[in-house]
């Protein structure tokens, strides 16, 4: 019994000696550490509600028919923009050269030819070419199996493991000639 008291009293020893050491450390902080209070670290839901907070979300989404801004829940009536409409901003002899390819693309075979707000596409099953006005040319781009190495072609990118896009740029209606209806007719045979 008399060695259970002992321990006892030890322990409350250790008890007292441990509370007054930390009682020291609070007391000799110094006053640039009192001042300053640890600021909360803020959960993850906070950080994120708060960059949501930053960037406004407007609801509204773009038409890819007629660039229209609308809220997709209340919907919008749309007004397509025709090919004429596309063509307009261009000047006489790219408006000449577009006409020129649109007839040989035709002259092709049977096709299908629509269009959105920025193109102008030619189809078979799948789209194997689109014409897209700039302001300055025209930029046609068609799909083949592989890569080709013209000076005409202004770029090419691998869109999927069979096809390759190329890009050429059009500034004059001299250009629509043997090479590019060639790659264009390849490009027609190829998009069943």
């Amino acid at each position: 019994m008399v060695r259970r008291k002992k321990l006892a009293v030890s322990k409350s020893l250790a008890l007292k000696k441990i509370k007054s050491k930390t009682q020291a450390k609070v007391k000799t902080k110094s006053k640039a550490q009192v001042k300053t209070k640890a600021k909360p670290h803020k959960s993850a839901e906070a950080d994120s509600k708060s960059k949501k907070a930053k960037t406004k979300y407007t609801g509204l989404t773009n038409c890819h028919n007629c660039l229209m801004q609308y809220d997709p829940a209340v919907g919008h009536e749309c007004e397509p923009v025709s090919e004429r409409q596309l063509i307009s901003q261009l000047n006489e002899d790219l408006q000449d050269a577009f006409n020129q390819l649109r007839e040989q693309a035709v002259q092709i075979g049977e096709q299908r030819i629509y269009n959105n707000a920025r193109a102008v596409m030619f189809a078979r099953r799948v789209c194997y070419m689109f014409m897209r006005p700039k302001k300055k040319y025209i930029e046609v781009c068609f799909f083949l199996p592989k890569k080709l190495n013209d000076p005409s072609i202004h770029q090419t990118h691998q869109v999927s493991k069979t096809k390759v896009a190329h890009t050429v740029r059009m500034v004059h209606p001299d250009q629509v000639g043997s090479p590019l209806t060639d790659w264009l007719s390849e490009a027609f045979l190829l998009a069943e």
